[in-house]
């Protein structure tokens, strides 16, 4: 799978648990690459777009990471 498709899935995979904000880093660009401070900002941004209307929520849990939410 293509790094855009690993990270939902590991989310949906993990719903109610806690990912951290580096767990995800790992994931989606993996331990050689450099992404900028808010890369993972700006796709959990893009992912909660795309569930907008949806059953479930990405919650930020500061200072700890995200979570994912079944409403």
């Amino acid at each position: 799978l293509d790094n855009r498709r690993r990270v939902p899935i590991a989310r949906l995979e993990r719903a109610g648990e806690l990912v951290r904000k580096d767990e995800l880093m790992d994931q989606l660009f993996g331990i050689e690459d450099e992404p900028s401070e808010n890369a993972i900002e700006q796709y959990v941004g893009r992912l909660r777009r795309k569930i907008v209307g949806s059953s479930v929520e990405i919650r930020t849990l500061r200072g700890l990471g995200y979570q994912l939410v079944v409403t």
